[in-house]
């Protein structure tokens, strides 16, 4: 790994943990780390430098007295992580602080023929509402295949190609960092950042029912794997429909998938009604009773993933990482 590389995963672990803690010294983040003392007062020092971090006072002495040890937290005066989520029928629009509290929140119905223009609203909204604090880095969340390029292409389920969607991204926030991905992807990467320690390879499963369709974020061996055209998350209704008893069939998806990829936990979100959502539980249970899985029921979770996959790629711009 290059030493900018290193650099940026190392300050997105310490930023990982005041997300899940808001509050630490340095002797217990080097702790749940697994890293040197000196490590990490190197690396805090930067961020407190930088305005990420601050030093919040005193904590207790330890158990045999002494002097006391220096609190840490993120600093919300740093500035904004933005996310636009584009989906099925709305486009939403959150802004988010270091911590990953949202802030500000938006949306408007989808129009097609209408995308660019309520894109630059968005982006419009997202300035008015950062006010004075800094705009660090934008997001971008939406339910087709997204190319390494940031570039939108239809899939079986959403019909709209945006080439120009980090072109119109890219004019109305000029001093932002953009990032673009599939929905699905963003939700997986966010279960590994708040809910996951110590476990490596995750499903998400992001389920419309009325739509109806599934996408699925996989993350394995601790990265997110998308595949070598960005399509990994869509599952093709043609593939797998979601027909009839909705809840069954994702239990047999998750538990096929969780089997063969060696998954270590199975995460859903979206919408999916008290039924169907009654019958996955008893047909999880019934197929794989080992098999760990949890319901997200934050509505803005892609949101607070396409924040979190902003906030990475201004971490690595901080660094130096080039590529």
């Amino acid at each position: 790994m290059y030493q900018a590389d290193k650099k940026a995963e190392t300050i997105l672990q310490i930023l990982g943990q005041f997300q899940r803690i808001p509050v630490l010294n340095r002797s217990e983040l080097a702790a749940k780390l697994g890293l040197y003392t000196s490590t990490v007062s190197i690396r805090t020092k930067e961020l407190i430098k930088l305005g990420l971090l601050r030093e919040r006072g005193p904590g207790e002495s330890g158990t045999q007295g002494g002097r006391k040890t220096t609190l840490l937290e993120l600093n919300p005066g740093y500035g904004l992580f933005g996310a636009i989520y584009l989906g099925h029928s709305r486009l939403q629009a959150a802004l988010f602080d270091p911590a990953l509290n949202q802030t500000s929140y938006t949306e408007k119905k989808l129009i097609d023929g209408a995308i660019p223009r309520l894109l630059r609203e968005m982006a419009g909204w997202m300035k008015a509402k950062a006010g004075t604090l800094s705009l660090r880095a934008v997001g971008t969340a939406v339910s087709s295949v997204v190319s390494e390029a940031g570039t939108v292409d239809t899939s079986s389920h959403f019909s709209r190609s945006l080439p120009e969607l980090p072109r119109i991204l890219a004019d109305e926030l000029p001093r932002a960092e953009l990032v673009q991905d599939n929905d699905a992807n963003l939700a997986a990467g966010i279960d590994l950042n708040l809910l996951e320690e110590g476990r490596r390879s995750l499903l998400h499963l992001l389920v419309y029912e009325s739509i109806p369709t599934v996408g699925s974020g996989l993350v394995l061996n601790g990265a997110l794997y998308r595949g070598p055209g960005g399509s990994a998350g869509e599952l093709d209704e043609a593939i797998f429909p979601l027909n009839g008893a909705a809840g069954e069939e994702l239990a047999r998806l998750g538990c096929l998938m969780g089997r063969y990829l060696n998954i270590e936990a199975l995460f859903i979100s979206g919408e999916l009604s008290p039924t169907e959502r009654s019958r996955l539980v008893t047909a999880l249970n019934s197929l794989n009773p080992e098999f760990p899985y949890q319901f997200i029921d934050d509505p803005h979770w892609v949101e607070k993933g396409a924040a979190l996959a902003a906030m990475r790629k201004h971490i690595k711009t901080i660094a130096g990482v080039r590529r």
